[in-house]
């Protein structure tokens, strides 16, 4: 491939997937440094007195049977279970979490995630299957954007040495912090 050619291809992926790169950066700063301290808006929608199925399948029925007899329309992809929550996902829109009170009463809560929840969900793979099949896209294109860009610097003579060293700093920043 000609040097333009390079340039072009590393150009147009950076540009188009810029929104996205801005956006895992900035909601795992926001997460890690806690930053983001607010809680989403949540409410009590209603509650029932049933057994929740073990069995996935069967959960999953009961639960769109339950949001189908008290009129809510709405659909999920898949049911985050933990004992006693089970989130109704994707959670990076307004959603629903059931809590298991006691033996046999289920409540539920209507959960409005706030813009900075919304793109911590997305980060961490809680959105619609498309955006997380669009993360895996979006990983593949940031390896492209970054072997291009080294290969880039690297063919023009005065760059190698600063790429070298900057790359050996950090590979060593990052096998540091990866044996503590």
């Amino acid at each position: 491939m000609k040097r333009h050619h390079l340039i072009t291809v590393h150009l147009i992926l950076s540009t188009f997937f810029l929104p996205f790169l801005l956006m895992m950066p900035l909601s795992g700063v926001l997460y890690l440094t806690g930053l983001d301290k607010g809680e989403d808006p949540r409410e009590e929608v209603f509650q029932v007195e049933a057994q929740i199925p073990e069995s996935k399948e069967e959960r999953e029925a009961f639960f769109r049977n339950l949001f189908k007899e008290k009129g809510i329309d709405f659909d999920f992809e898949y049911i985050r279970d933990r004992e006693t929550q089970f989130t109704f996902r994707p959670s990076s829109r307004t959603h629903y979490v059931a809590h298991l009170k006691e033996p046999s009463t289920i409540v539920f809560e209507k959960v409005t995630p706030r813009f900075v929840t919304r793109m911590m969900e997305l980060h961490m793979g809680h959105g619609p299957q498309l955006f997380r099949s669009f993360e895996i896209l979006f990983g593949i294109g940031l390896i492209v954007i970054a072997i291009s860009g080294i290969w880039l610097s690297f063919i023009v003579p005065a760059y190698r040495t600063k790429l070298f060293l900057s790359f050996c700093a950090g590979a060593v920043v990052f096998f540091s912090l990866l044996v503590l």
